[in-house]
């Protein structure tokens, strides 16, 4: 089991700030995208959550392995602080996303 964990942290040190950053866009056009009347973002939706639930798993298991981390990610290299920040960020604009959605009639 410590395997995994290991190769998970391993994961998000090398492509962490590709995942919150794939979330967080996505996130923004779903969430701009919830008051039109489309509903063509299944596939942005799909990477958008993918991002968030693989950099979230990612930072579980650095926080759980103990590893120090000065940088997360070669893309642009963010600190494990901007990284919480950006996922945190995704996660309640898809929430915002979903009430807005579920409510739609209210807003407009």
């Amino acid at each position: 089991m410590s395997e995994i964990v290991m190769i998970l942290a391993s994961i998000q040190m090398m492509f962490g700030d590709f995942f919150s950053i794939v979330s967080i866009i996505g996130s923004v056009i779903l969430l701009f995208g919830s008051f039109t009347s489309l509903s063509k973002f299944g596939e942005i939706a799909n990477w958008s959550i993918l991002g968030l639930i693989v950099g979230a798993l990612g930072q579980i298991s650095i926080a759980v392995t103990q590893q120090p981390v000065e940088k997360i990610g070669v893309f642009i290299p963010l600190l494990p602080e901007q990284v919480n920040v950006l996922l945190m960020g995704s996660l309640l604009m898809l929430i915002a996303r979903g009430f807005i959605r579920k409510n739609r009639h209210d807003f407009m």
